[in-house]
């Protein structure tokens, strides 16, 4: 089991990594391969922010028996991890065409996108520490 923590952690800070990479070059690539790096990212951050949802839930599950610093730290981890799976399904669903994109405004919806990708980087790198760590501990 130790080895799939392992794994996960370290993919979940490479992810993050790449999306901090892609968020900088995106100023200095033309629209259309800025949106297709995007649009291949997209579905491996799907995959990692549901992953973040339930190793947040499970660690928030786990440290109920333990002190009320970890408590409260589960607790607002998991918090976090569901505003993002929120956020970031929203808007993967204006940028997929999956609902009209007429309410918000283009910059506005490029504003969001930065502040889903900002709060996915943090939580990625916390949730990938935080599997890294365990592993550790496991052996």
């Amino acid at each position: 089991m130790h080895s799939a923590k392992q794994w996960l952690g370290w993919g979940m800070l490479l992810l993050a990594s790449v999306v901090v990479v892609q968020v900088a070059a995106s100023n200095f690539q033309n629209e259309q391969a800025s949106d297709a790096v995007w649009a291949f990212l997209n579905w491996f951050m799907a995959a990692s922010v549901v992953s973040a949802v339930a190793v947040s839930y499970l660690r928030w599950h786990g440290a109920t028996a333990t002190g009320a610093d970890t408590r409260k730290a589960s607790a607002v981890l998991l918090a976090a991890s569901v505003l993002l799976l929120l956020l970031f399904f929203e808007q993967w669903r204006f940028t997929a065409g999956l609902r009209a994109d007429g309410e918000v405004p283009q910059g506005l919806r490029l504003q969001l996108w930065l502040a889903v990708d900002l709060l996915f980087v943090l939580i990625n790198a916390v949730v990938g520490m935080y599997l890294l760590r365990e592993s550790r501990m496991a052996r």
